[in-house]
């Protein structure tokens, strides 16, 4: 494992800016619903659609975004619930009212990301956890993992951790396309699987913390995936022009996905 964390600090040294705080102010919600949201919304999906989602609901039952521990109200688990209750069942009005998103958990036999959110948040209300400081003493527990896990869609466990990370597990960290990416790029392989990519950026971070000593988990995680989202980003501009000859290029208009294009291309005159 010396050899892989090696390279793969190596390779986190090359991002910079290492002894700040995570820059993502979805670390700021000010309670515990907009963690919620975020989690199960920012899985496979643009993270802008995410943050429109979160402010959505937000803006609708005029609750603060942001700006945890400024002093202001934090609303519970169950407030949200029962803002959710009169749409239990009709899933698309919900997500259209209340999220203004009709994103799926998958889109092969995927359920809406807005039942989801629902049956996160009563799986978080019958284990007991309303706030920030419940999530923190309970969240962590095998027993509540595993019924997040069994919710439609969210069986990979991404938004468990995500959601403790966004509600302040500084141990944190969440394997998705782009973490794991970053570290295979970092040891020259293909792929590498999520629990291998947490594993090892948690080792870097530890490794590291002598020198950043803010450089927590979870702030790592948050310093990787946006620098992998810019390179990905900056990756996706470049292919947007190209144009091609028998039928459109497909993007699917994620930045977890993979692009697709069909037939054959050409380069788009400048």
């Amino acid at each position: 494992m010396t050899d892989n964390l090696d390279k793969l600090i190596a390779r986190i040294r090359e991002i910079g800016d290492l002894d700040t705080p995570a820059s993502d102010p979805a670390y700021e919600y000010a309670s515990l619903p907009q963690c919620v949201i975020d989690a199960v919304f920012s899985i496979g999906a643009r993270y802008e659609s995410t943050q429109n989602a979160v402010k959505h609901f937000c803006d609708r039952q005029g609750w603060r975004k942001d700006g945890r521990g400024l002093g202001g109200r934090e609303h519970t688990i169950t407030e949200f619930v029962e803002v959710m209750l009169p749409y239990e069942s009709r899933w698309r009005d919900m997500a259209v009212d209340l999220f203004s998103n009709e994103q799926l958990t998958s889109t092969t036999s995927g359920i809406l990301k807005a039942e989801a959110v629902f049956r996160f948040a009563t799986t978080l209300q019958q284990f007991g956890i309303e706030i920030f400081v419940d999530a923190m003493k309970s969240g962590l527990r095998d027993d509540l993992r595993s019924a997040i896990k069994n919710i439609h869609g969210q069986s990979s466990g991404l938004s468990h951790i995500y959601f403790l990370i966004l509600a302040g597990n500084q141990d944190g960290v969440k394997g998705d396309r782009m973490v794991t990416r970053f570290v295979a790029d970092a040891l020259d392989l293909q792929r590498v699987t999520p629990a291998f990519a947490e594993e090892l950026v948690r080792a870097a971070s530890l490794s590291l913390r002598a020198e950043f000593p803010r450089l927590m988990p979870s702030v790592l995680d948050n310093k990787i995936w946006t620098f992998q989202r810019k390179r990905s980003e900056a990756g996706s501009a470049k292919k947007s022009r190209r144009t091609c000859i028998t039928s459109p290029c497909t993007d699917l208009g994620n930045s977890e996905a993979p692009r697709v294009e069909l037939a054959s291309c050409q380069e788009a005159p400048r």
